[in-house]
């Protein structure tokens, strides 16, 4: 299993947004969010996460 890495995340994130469209505001917002969840949520929790 690759290592993780929150840039990777990030990275992987960014592209998902712009692929579908997200204008540049709401990219920012979501990152900044994203990384308050790698502060406050530990990844084991965070692979129990379903789709809405």
């Amino acid at each position: 299993m690759e290592e993780w890495s929150n840039n990777a995340c990030e990275g992987y994130a960014i592209l998902a947004m712009q692929a579908a469209g997200l204008d540049a505001q709401t990219v920012c917002r979501v990152l900044d969010q994203m990384r308050a969840c790698f502060d406050s949520v530990s990844v084991e929790e965070a692979e129990e996460v379903q789709e809405p």
